[in-house]
């Protein structure tokens, strides 16, 4: 991890010495996608997105699984100066929530486990008043997901 951040910092500084990005191909609760991230002074933020996004230059066009900003996080002084060991720590922190992530097949997206724990407990308690999901029309699991033309397929189907 330490190679990759002072790579970051040396490689892949943009705006002068205030705003740095990376892209790492990986495997989260098994789904292939890429981490995106940036640091900018008064901010950091990752997105996780589908693995289409090196053929989309405008990255207009790629599925986004999961985003995370730390502007209110105390674990960054976002205005300190962008170091080695920031762009480090920043990597471990992201890499530390990947472990809480678990995919929701119902609205396709990444979650963190405790979320999607809660949110099936609220779907539990509404469920006989409300028709919240309907089923994947291949492995008739219950998903939110749909095609463009208004078929319904889950994010697994695809």
């Amino acid at each position: 991890m330490e190679t990759y951040a002072k790579y970051i910092f040396e490689n892949e500084k943009k705006n002068g010495d205030k705003e740095y990005s990376g892209c790492i191909a990986l495997s989260v609760d098994n789904i292939n996608c890429n981490l995106i991230f940036g640091i900018i002074k008064g901010s950091r933020w990752f997105d996780l997105t589908d693995s289409e996004i090196f053929f989309d230059s405008t990255m207009e066009n790629y599925y986004i699984y999961f985003r995370k900003s730390f502007h209110n996080d105390n674990d960054f002084n976002n205005e300190e100066e962008i170091t080695v060991e920031i762009i480090k720590k920043i990597i471990q922190k992201i890499y530390e929530m990947l472990d809480t992530l678990i995919f929701d097949k119902i609205t396709g997206q990444l979650v963190e486990r405790h979320v999607l724990e809660l949110n099936n407990a609220k779907k539990q308690a509404f469920k006989k008043f409300i028709k919240i999901d309907d089923d994947c029309s291949v492995c008739l699991e219950p998903t939110q997901e749909k095609t463009p033309c208004n078929h319904i397929l889950c994010m697994s189907c695809c």
